[in-house]
């Protein structure tokens, strides 16, 4: 779909984020994300658009990490631009993988093999990029298949995107709110509990308001909660999205919950 200047291909617009390519040569390999900020306040979408641009330099030098290259203030929200050596997300490769298993006809053991073997080289990369995030001193904390995209020059190479949950290791700097419900770290999940964060749950149970939040709020009780630990965890939790499609750690088929809610209290529950 092109924009009125013909000149930008539209391939995302949801939830306030419109992602486009420019239609020049080398257009496949940049990214142009734009985050709609309606009302000029600090909430959680602001501070997560506003960790993309903040980690755009701390990511400069680091090769398997892909930050914002420049950003840009506009009438209804900020623009982010973005170098990408590819377009296929792991999510991506492994869709195809699973649907050329099928068109092959193979069955289930084979299937997963298939997964099993291409799945070996990458994990691999996917844990140098982590430790390289870690290295500069930051947690990424949104791992998920659709957040590592392929290198296509290397087929077995993932970079990490999406820096908006990112927060510097040493003193939480840049440390937001929000999860991907289904990967939702059961740490993140289980503090916020303790401390009577989820008023579903408490008006449900009648339970009490729970621990009080230490000083500093909810952003301090991230900071001294989640750790690199979060991260292997999250890459953890890729790995069975892609090698069980449809199922998640402690929830099971993902086809049986239809809001975040009942994923956080399968999460909760189950632990």
């Amino acid at each position: 779909m092109l924009d009125n200047d013909g000149q930008l291909v539209l391939i995302k617009d949801q939830a306030h984020v419109t992602i486009k390519v420019p239609r020049f040569e080398d257009g496949g390999n940049i990214i142009l994300k734009h985050v709609a900020m309606p009302r000029v306040t600090k909430g959680q979408r602001w501070e997560q658009v506003m960790n993309e641009v903040r980690m755009g330099p701390v990511l400069a030098s680091a090769h398997r990490l892909i930050g914002a290259l420049d950003w840009t203030p506009t009438a209804r929200g900020l623009s982010l631009a973005f170098l990408r050596p590819g377009s296929d997300t792991l999510a991506d490769t492994f869709a195809k993988l699973n649907a050329s298993c099928v068109e092959a006809g193979l069955g289930p053991e084979a299937v997963m093999a298939a997964r099993v073997e291409r799945l070996g080289p990458i994990l691999l990369e996917m844990m140098l990029a982590l430790n390289d995030l870690h290295t500069l001193g930051y947690l990424h904390r949104d791992g998920k298949a659709s957040n590592w995209v392929m290198d296509s020059r290397d087929a077995s190479r993932p970079l990490l995107i999406d820096f908006g949950l990112a927060q510097r290791i040493a003193d939480g700097m840049g440390c937001a709110e929000g999860f991907t419900s289904s990967h939702a770290p059961p740490e993140y999940l289980l503090a916020m509990e303790r401390h009577g964060q989820w008023s579903w749950r408490r008006q449900r149970r009648g339970a009490p308001a729970g621990e009080p939040l230490p000083c500093g709020g909810v952003l301090e009780l991230l900071r001294v909660t989640l750790g690199t630990a979060t991260d292997i965890y999250l890459l953890g939790a890729t790995l069975w999205e892609v090698l069980f499609p449809g199922y998640m750690p402690y929830i099971g088929a993902l086809s049986a919950y239809c809001t975040e809610r009942a994923i956080v209290d399968a999460i909760i529950d189950t632990r």
